[in-house]
C-alpha cells in the first residue's frame, strides 16, 4: 500500500489526494498487467494453431472418407462454415468449399464441428445435406510428435422447416441416423409376445393446393408369438384403437432400423371423455369381458380391417424427426414401393382417470385366463402400444385424383 503524507493546507490536501489515488490505480494496473503476462500464454495453449488444425483435419478425412480401389482422387465438398485456414492439401482428396447458397442445393457434403479443452481437440466430420447431417465425434491428443485419436461419440445436426432443394431422397447418411441395430423380426413391440403384421388392401389419394391426401385401407393381423395366452382389447362401440404413428422407409431394412423418410406420431393426451368412463366400467369385471377383449392362445391370430390417413407434401422438405421428409414428386420417381409401419395404442390409459391403476388390477385379476397386454407404468398410468412389421406400400403406383 502506498503511504502519502499530506500537508494540512486544504487545497494542497485535495491535490495530493488526487495524486495518491492516481499512484494507487497505476500500481493496480501494473499488477494486473504482470498477471496477464503469465496467464495469457497458458490460455493460448488451449487453442491449436491453424497448422495443427490442418494436420488434424487431414487425418480425419483419411479416416472417414472412403477411397476408391483404383486410387483415384475423391472429391470432398465442405460446408461454408468450415474455417478456410483449416482446410489441408491432402493427397488423394480434391477439396472444394461450398458457399452459403450452394449448400442448400447439394445433396451431400461434409461439415466440421469442433471444440477445444486444454490440449485436447474434439472434432466431428458430419455427412449429409442442408437438412440433416451426422457423423462420429473424435478426440485428438498430441503424443510427442504424432496425434492419437479415438471415437468418443456421435453427433447430429438438423435444420428444421422449409423447402430444401438439396434434400434428395437416398442421399447417403441422411436416412441412417437413429439406429443401426436391426430389430428381431418377431418382436416389433417393446412388450413382446404380440406381433402385428399386415397388407395394403387399397390406396386412394386426392390432391389439393398444398398436399396429397391418401386414405389407406389395411388388413392387419395380431398374433400371439409367446407361450401363455395373451389378452388384448378390441375396438367396440365408441372405442377404437388409437392410431398413434405412421412411418415410411425406402426399403424393408431401412424400416426395421428406423432409417425413415416420413414419421408422424400423435398419441392421446389426458382425456376425461365419457367413452373412457364407459369403457372403464365395462372392463372392470372378474373375467375378460367378451366383445371388448379377446384371449389369444399361443400362435393364435386375430384379423382386423381398418384404414389410416396419410398426408404428403408435393416436394421433399425438412423434418426434425427424419431430416429429409419425402414428397410426392420423389415417391412417383421411385421404381420400388415404399415400406409402411403403423403403431397403435393397445391399452387406453385414459380409463384410469376413472378407475386408477385399472391395468395393473386387471392383469393380476385375470392372470388365470391369460396375460393382459401391458408394457409399463409411467406415473399414474399403465401404457401399451404395438408397432407393425414393415408392410410393402406401393404408393408410387397411385395417381391422385384432383
Amino acid at each position: 500500500m502506498l503511504e502519502c503524507r499530506l500537508p494540512k493546507l486544504k487545497v494542497v490536501t485535495s491535490i495530493m489526494a488526487s495524486h495518491c489515488r492516481r499512484h494507487q490505480l497505476i500500481a493496480v494496473l501494473l499488477i494486473a498487467a504482470f498477471a496477464l503476462l503469465f496467464v495469457c500464454p497458458a490460455m493460448a495453449q488451449t487453442k491449436p494453431s491453424d497448422s495443427e488444425m490442418k494436420e488434424v483435419v487431414r487425418l480425419l478425412l483419411q479416416r472417414e472418407v472412403e477411397r476408391p480401389a483404383d486410387g483415384a482422387d475423391v472429391t470432398v465438398l465442405l460446408g461454408p462454415n468450415v474455417k478456410s485456414s483449416w482446410i489441408p492439401d491432402a493427397p488423394g482428396f480434391a477439396i472444394r468449399q461450398l458457399n452459403y447458397d450452394e449448400q442448400k442445393r447439394i445433396p451431400e457434403y461434409y461439415d466440421l464441428i469442433s471444440s477445444f479443452k486444454d490440449s485436447v481437440i474434439e472434432l466431428a466430420l458430419t455427412k449429409g445435406n442442408y437438412c440433416r447431417k451426422a457423423g462420429h465425434r473424435y478426440e485428438f491428443r498430441r503424443d510427442v510428435k504424432t496425434w492419437q485419436s479415438r471415437v468418443v461419440g456421435y453427433v447430429e445436426s438438423t435444420a428444421v422447416g422449409g423447402r430444401c432443394d438439396g434434400c434428395v431422397a437416398g442421399s447417403g447418411a441422411t436416412y441412417s441416423l437413429r439406429s443401426q441395430i436391426e430389430e428381431p423380426s418377431a418382436q416389433a413391440s417393446r412388450a413382446g409376445n404380440l406381433r402385428l403384421t399386415g397388407s395394403v388392401r387399397n390406396i386412394s389419394c386426392s390432391r389439393d393446393a398444398e398436399y396429397v391426401r391418401c386414405d389407406v385401407a389395411l388388413n392387419l393381423k395380431f398374433t400371439n408369438v409367446g407361450s401363455p395366452p395373451l389378452i388384448i382389447l378390441q375396438p367396440q362401440g365408441d372405442y377404437e384403437f388409437w392410431h398413434g404413428g405412421s412411418s415410411l422407409a425406402l426399403s424393408e431394412r431401412d424400416s426395421r432400423t428406423h432409417s425413415l423418410v416420413y414419421d408422424l406420431n400423435h398419441w392421446p393426451s389426458v382425456y376425461q371423455s365419457p367413452e373412457y368412463q364407459k369403457l372403464a366400467s365395462l372392463l372392470d369385471q372378474s373375467a375378460p369381458p367378451g366383445g371388448i377383449t379377446r384371449v389369444l392362445p399361443a400362435n393364435a391370430s386375430w384379423n382386423w380391417e381398418t384404414s389410416i390417413p396419410l398426408v404428403l407434401q408435393e416436394g421433399n422438405s425438412c423434418n426434425q424427426h427424419v431430416g429429409v421428409e419425402i414428397g410426392w414428386e420423389e415417391i412417383k420417381r421411385r421404381p420400388a414401393p415404399l415400406w409402411l409401419r403403423v403403431s397403435y395404442e393397445m391399452w387406453p390409459f385414459n380409463v384410469e382417470n376413472f378407475k386408477p391403476n385399472l391395468g395393473g388390477v386387471l392383469r393380476k385379476r385375470w392372470q388365470n385366463q391369460g396375460m393382459l397386454y401391458l408394457e409399463e407404468k409411467s406415473g399414474r398410468y399403465w401404457h401399451a402400444m404395438v408397432t407393425s412389421e414393415p408392410i410393402e406400400f406401393p404408393l408410387n403406383q397411385i395417381d391422385p385424383a384432383r
